[in-house]
């Protein structure tokens, strides 16, 4: 059982393509204006980090470059949250009207149905 120092060399380049992978993609999510921009580049951005977690990769990072990524990922949370409370006041509008539609009954300016049909006739 020997040391294959190509095996080291190709594990490194793949944990320094992945590792740029999610680096660039972090950037590019925290650029876009268009939620639905930022979205997709977060799912591009998952893609990475499975692979990361599926083949064990270990991401080196200096100790600057760590505090950097903590910051952006607080900031990707914390957008992910703003967008999250939107959703939920989105429905809440909606369940709101629903509910004003189920309880609304007309009084005014239409009598009620029997009065429009003459059961004699």
């Amino acid at each position: 059982m020997g040391f294959n120092l190509m095996d080291t060399d190709d594990r490194d380049e793949k944990r320094d393509e992945l590792a740029d992978q999610f680096k660039r993609l972090t950037h590019e999510a925290l650029g876009k204006d268009d939620t639905d921009s930022f979205i997709e580049v977060l799912l591009q951005r998952n893609a990475i980090i499975e692979r990361i977690m599926e083949e064990n990769v270990e991401v080196v990072l200096k100790e600057e470059e760590r505090l950097l990524f903590i910051e952006m990922e607080d900031k990707i949370l914390k957008r992910l949250e703003g967008l999250k409370e939107d959703v939920f006041e989105e429905l809440t509008k909606i369940s709101d009207k629903r509910r004003a539609i189920r309880t609304y009954s007309p009084k005014f300016p239409f009598p009620s149905m029997p009065a429009f049909f003459d059961k004699e006739g």
